[in-house]
């Protein structure tokens, strides 16, 4: 092989090599625009997701408050409610307390005063085996107050009536409640109408009735009083019973009445008199005294075991 050939060898290979190389330079200026375009995608999908992740935070926060907004609400209605229930629990239980210790009260004041006449008749039975001489007698107590009712009559021109009495005037029934009065029944300070539309007015029985105008009966209420003895606040009394109490004597102002005399339902119609005179002491050793209250200590503590 000649030189000549040889050059055009090593021409024609630094060719070849040449036109490889160009070949792959284009594959990778290709390979580089290709990249570029992958960064540029990548740029814009970086975006799209920064926005993206924008929005979906934003309405995670907000629906987060919402849900706690919501959560707060229901929570303190729930804690309205239950300090609702509380309040009315509270209020409940302590009217039944209330009533509850009221019973008790009536209970135990029954309770004690029975116990007291139980035992202070016992100590009276034991006493009344001792007795001593009579003493003196005393003097007279002081005359108690008029009673309420004094009866049902008629009005009379110049009649004069006083506190307490029932009449009867124009189909009306008044009672008096002036201490004295001259003046016709008629609405204002000295008469309370009673009933209205009477036509005639029968005593009966100790009951009061009024007769219509169709000939039938009706009865007005009670206009004799009923003694019902010593006052027992286990009773209710009705209106125009009359009872004693300490030594006193009052008169029902209302129906089922178990109020402890003197108040405003009770009216006193004799007060207890003043103590008379003491008379001369009996004839009685102490010793048997203390003897016999040892007794009913003794027979009391048997009873309770």
């Amino acid at each position: 092989m000649t030189d000549e050939q040889i050059a055009d060898l090593i021409v024609n290979t630094i060719k070849s090599e040449v036109d490889i190389l160009r070949k792959e330079m284009l594959v990778i200026d290709t390979v580089y625009e290709d990249l570029e375009k992958v960064k540029v995608e990548q740029k814009r999908l970086e975006d799209t997701c920064d926005e993206d992740y924008g929005v979906i935070h934003g309405e995670l926060v907000e629906q987060q408050r919402q849900e706690r907004d919501s959560l707060t609400s229901t929570v303190s209605e729930t804690i309205e409610q239950q300090d609702e229930a509380i309040k009315n629990l509270e209020s409940s239980l302590f009217e039944n307390m209330n009533s509850l210790f009221k019973e008790y009260q009536l209970e135990q004041k029954i309770y004690i005063q029975d116990e007291l006449l139980r035992i202070n008749n016992h100590i009276n039975q034991k006493l009344n085996t001792l007795k001593g001489e009579k003493g003196d007698k005393g003097d007279k107590g002081e005359k108690g107050n008029d009673g309420l009712i004094n009866g049902a009559s008629k009005w009379e021109d110049g009649a004069i009536a006083k506190e307490g009495q029932a009449f009867t005037h124009r189909h009306g029934l008044w009672l008096c409640q002036s201490k004295e009065t001259a003046r016709e029944p008629a609405e204002g300070d000295d008469w309370i109408l009673l009933a209205n539309g009477l036509h005639s007015l029968d005593l009966v029985g100790g009951m009061l009735w009024r007769q219509d105008s169709t000939g039938g009966a009706l009865m007005l209420g009670r206009t004799t009083p009923s003694h019902e003895g010593e006052f027992d606040p286990r009773v209710e009394y009705e209106m125009n019973d009359i009872v004693t109490y300490r030594g006193s004597t009052f008169y029902s102002l209302e129906d089922d009445n178990n109020n402890v005399p003197p108040s405003n339902s009770w009216r006193i119609l004799a007060q207890k008199g003043s103590k008379g005179n003491k008379g001369e002491p009996g004839v009685v050793n102490i010793k048997d005294i203390v003897e016999i209250v040892r007794e009913v200590v003794k027979d009391e503590l048997k009873e309770d075991e």
